[in-house]
């Protein structure tokens, strides 16, 4: 009888999260909707306002996704399934809409669905994999470790590594959430899978510590915020991890209660890569 009641209240759960997750399925259907009609009718030129606007409402909605779902379960073969079937549609969705551009008027409506589904088989991957990394979280510090080796990692690669020079080639759109900006004139790739699965790593590392994940959402929203505002200002290509980092600190520093020599290894194996990353460009560089 215990285990029975067990199963059932598992299950009651269960489909509490999946019915709680069909509003931002929906929210996202509409806004992604709504963002892809509004930048095929608004080609140019560039507002800097509504770029801004239409990016920053695209990532919330995705933030928000990864939120929702990340929690579902923490069953190693059902996350490796969600990794499978997420990357699928994530391929479908990108692969055929190349075909589809060829047959008239069905094709430019379909095309923007397609990448809307892709999208979702992306953030499927992203919280797949997340979930199957924050299974080494045993600790708070581990938690705040891989946040900010992460940051350096993704800083090395965003200036000399790997993602500057996927940008410019086809794959990106496969590895990248897209969103329809307004005064651009199309659906074009926004922010990169590895970002929404340090996210979904966040969000189930501090559910696993019992923190509270509504300010882990907050720090992330506006991490990307402020991440986009520095885009902007810049109007280069910049690294997000650093920033979620600094707002996964500032929000959960204090919850931790960590010792300070326990903080001083933490720093101190992020130096440590650092150095080791310095040491790889500079070696590029000269050698």
């Amino acid at each position: 009888m215990i285990e029975d009641a067990g199963s059932t209240h598992l299950g009651e759960a269960r489909l509490h999260g999946l019915s709680s997750g069909v509003a931002p399925l929906v929210a996202y259907a509409v806004l992604y909707g709504s963002f892809a009609v509004g930048a095929t009718k608004s080609p140019g030129p560039p507002n800097l306002g509504f770029l801004l606007f239409s990016t920053i409402v695209g990532a919330l909605v995705a933030i928000y996704l990864v939120y929702s779902f990340s929690g579902l379960t923490s069953d190693w073969r059902r996350l490796f399934g969600l990794v499978v079937i997420g990357g699928a549609v994530d391929v479908a969705g990108n692969f055929l809409p190349g075909y589809l551009r060829t047959v008239g008027v069905a094709g430019r409506v379909l095309t923007p669905a397609l990448i809307g589904l892709a999208n979702l088989g992306l953030l499927t991957v992203a919280v797949g994999c997340g979930g199957l990394l924050a299974k080494g979280l045993r600790q708070a510090s581990y938690l705040f470790l891989a946040a900010l080796v992460s940051a350096i990692a993704d800083t090395y690669s965003v200036f000399a590594g790997p993602t500057k020079h996927l940008v410019e080639t086809e794959a990106v759109y496969y590895l990248t959430y897209q969103w329809g900006l307004i005064s651009r004139g199309g659906i074009v790739p926004t922010i990169g899978v590895g970002d929404f699965v340090f996210l979904t790593l966040y969000f189930v590392g501090v559910r696993k510590q019992g923190w509270d994940d509504r300010k882990t959402l907050a720090a992330m929203a506006l991490s990307f915020i402020l991440g986009f505002l520095a885009l902007l200002l810049r109007k280069q290509g910049l690294p997000a991890l650093p920033f979620m980092a600094a707002g996964l600190l500032a929000a959960h520093a204090r919850d931790a209660h960590l010792p300070p020599q326990e903080w001083r290894r933490i720093i101190g194996l992020a130096l440590l890569f650092a150095a080791l990353m310095t040491l790889i460009v500079l070696k590029r560089v000269f050698l």
